[in-house]
């Protein structure tokens, strides 16, 4: 299959094909099926109770956080963070390095 370029918003859980349509943050070389399965990983993602206000503020207001869901929640968009940055640009894939929002590359650069 052919790559074509594609524009990501994971704010609005959006990839678009035409980047005058609605803002993105991210730019994208992929074929229709890794768009599929990142649109399928922001799908589950946005669905995720966790994503909503009120999930966040009932975190803030228990005495003891779930930690188990907030992981679930970070893991979620960790793996759409990283699957951007795989198919991304060069500048996509600084833009995510420079966002700190993978750990792994996180290490590494303590470790320099």
């Amino acid at each position: 299959m052919d790559k074509k370029t594609f524009y990501v918003s994971v704010q609005a859980g959006d990839v678009l094909e035409d980047p005058d349509v609605a803002a993105f943050e991210f730019e994208i070389e992929a074929t229709d099926d890794q768009v599929a399965l990142l649109q399928d990983l922001m799908d589950e993602w946005s669905q995720g109770d966790s994503r909503s206000p009120v999930s966040m503020f009932s975190y803030m207001g228990e005495e003891h956080s779930d930690d188990t869901r907030i992981d679930n929640y970070d893991a979620r968009l960790e793996r759409i963070y990283r699957y951007i940055h795989k198919l991304g640009t060069p500048e996509t894939k600084r833009h995510i390095e420079s966002m700190n929002v993978m750990h792994d590359l996180q290490d590494e650069s303590r470790q320099k």
